[in-house]
């Protein structure tokens, strides 16, 4: 079984990469999101801005929380027995919000091409990241039930960052929810 998590106790942290796939997968998962709400979200597409993206805006809000969560939650701790179901829930949701997101996109607006081929490839990754946790989830649903300390020296404080820069964006995104669901529709 794959265990991205296990901390030597004798030798200090485990190598963020080389004993730690999942870690190395959601490094870059937060990595191409971040370059989709920048490039893409922010000025391609000026999504806070338009009417019509309301509702893509409070999806991202959502799944920009989900995402602190874990980048966060799964910096600093493992999760064991029935914690184990947390991260798990939480990128089972992500799959409905990625379905349901690409369905708004499709209704509202037309992709750039940049957009589209990112999509690609974050999708590709969540899938690499549903196997790797579902490996994970299985070894840590065995233990008694606790959150327990893992150390990653350097790819967890990029986790953390990426955590708080999501949060950051949970809010931004939030506020345009707020801002733009009342609004009349864009003009065509």
């Amino acid at each position: 079984m794959c265990r991205p998590h296990a901390v030597d106790t004798h030798n200090g942290p485990m190598p963020p990469f080389d004993s730690n796939p999942f870690t190395a997968v959601l490094i870059l998962h937060g990595l191409l999101a971040g370059v989709d709400v920048l490039l893409n979200h922010e000025l391609l597409a000026r999504l806070p801005y338009r009417s019509s993206a309301a509702r893509e805006e409070l999806l991202h809000a959502v799944r920009e929380a989900m995402f602190a969560f874990l980048f966060l939650g799964l910096a600093w701790w493992t999760w064991h027995g029935a914690f184990a179901w947390l991260p798990t829930a939480l990128l089972a949701a992500e799959v409905l919000i990625s379905a349901y997101d690409t369905k708004i996109e499709g209704d509202t607006r037309t992709l750039p091409t940049p957009e589209r081929i990112l999509h690609v490839f974050l999708f590709i990754n969540l899938g690499a990241l549903i196997v790797l946790l579902g490996q994970q989830a299985g070894d840590w649903h065995a233990l008694p039930t606790e959150l327990a300390p893992a150390r990653y020296g350097w790819a967890g404080w990029l986790l953390s960052a990426l955590g708080i820069a999501a949060a950051a964006w949970t809010v931004r995104d939030g506020c345009a929810w707020l801002r733009l669901r009342n609004r009349p529709a864009d003009a065509p």
